[in-house]
């Protein structure tokens, strides 16, 4: 599926996250922006917005493009965050209540095309029966 990352990506990034201070500071002792990208298995564009969410001075990045990222950023910060499903508090209906238990079990034994099946089911459920206002579309 398009936008979904691998097992190994998601090592890489999180990688990079937990020693993001030693990024930083390889990166403001002079350390090209592409180097450290490759030393970490990121892409550069990621990478480029770890650093720049963390306040750091992204060298060569043109003022036009400065400003892109700032308005992106401000967006990004300004859109609701909407409460994760798993845990808000099951609902009164008994079928969505079924439903949610079940992508939670699921969920703790990690049998992830179940918790989709469950996710689905609910999704159509809670698309055909006027009790429950279908969830907003993601942003």
């Amino acid at each position: 599926m398009p936008g979904r990352l691998s097992e190994e990506s998601r090592r890489r990034r999180d990688r990079v996250l937990r020693t993001l201070d030693r990024v930083i500071a390889r990166y403001q002792n002079g350390a090209p922006l592409v180097r450290l990208s490759q030393d970490y298995g990121v892409t550069t564009d990621w990478l480029r917005e770890r650093l720049l969410d963390s306040g750091v001075e992204i060298r060569g990045l043109s003022a036009a493009r400065r400003l892109r990222v700032e308005q992106d950023r401000r967006q990004r910060d300004q859109q609701p965050t909407r409460p994760c499903r798993l845990e808000a508090p099951l609902s009164d209906c008994p079928t969505c209540h079924d439903l949610i238990t079940a992508e939670r079990e699921a969920l703790a034994v990690q049998d992830h095309s179940h918790a989709v099946d469950c996710r689905v089911l609910l999704r159509r459920h809670q698309d055909s029966d006027p009790h429950i206002p279908p969830p907003s579309p993601p942003h």
